[in-house]
């Protein structure tokens, strides 16, 4: 069996934080922090990763975002950007949660797909509602010895 190989994008650029403000602007209404979303090298199974600001053991805000920046690596050059697209605004869906319910729902419940379909009938974009995009488009190699038959190849450079 040929193993799998990465492509490495070395001129690709993904500014977080222009596209942070932005879609905080047009689908939160500038609800969300200002915040500096960074990039995180150690992420290989998550596209990214939300994290909710406490004062004692309530929660309070929206402290930061990180995302994989090994998606680079993997994803065909064409759809990169929409990728990091769904994957931050995934993210700030679950900030505004924390932000407007206190709580963190880290089961995609109702709140959060009520966003997304907001968001949706906004900008349309597959997969906003699952970590399974995840799944899909992250091919490391625990992923893809133990799920070979469940990869979407579409995506893959």
């Amino acid at each position: 069996m040929e193993r799998y190989k990465p492509l490495f994008k070395e001129n690709f650029s993904y500014d977080l934080k222009k596209n942070y403000d932005h879609f905080n602007k047009i689908f939160f209404e500038n609800e969300l922090p200002d915040i500096h979303p960074q990039w995180n090298s150690s992420l290989r199974v998550a596209g990214g990763l939300s994290f909710p600001l406490k004062k004692e053991k309530n929660i309070i805000g929206l402290e930061k975002i990180e995302i994989s920046s090994n998606l680079n690596k993997f994803i065909k050059e064409e759809i990169l950007n929409d990728v990091y697209d769904i994957i931050l605004i995934h993210e700030m869906i679950h900030g505004w949660i924390y932000i407007k319910y206190g709580k963190v729902k880290i089961d995609h419940g109702k709140e959060f797909k009520d966003k997304m379909k907001e968001i949706n009938s906004i900008k349309p974009l597959k997969f906003l509602d699952t970590h399974k995009f995840t799944q899909m488009i992250i091919p490391n190699e625990y992923w893809l010895a133990t799920n070979k038959n469940k990869l979407n190849t579409n995506l893959i450079g």
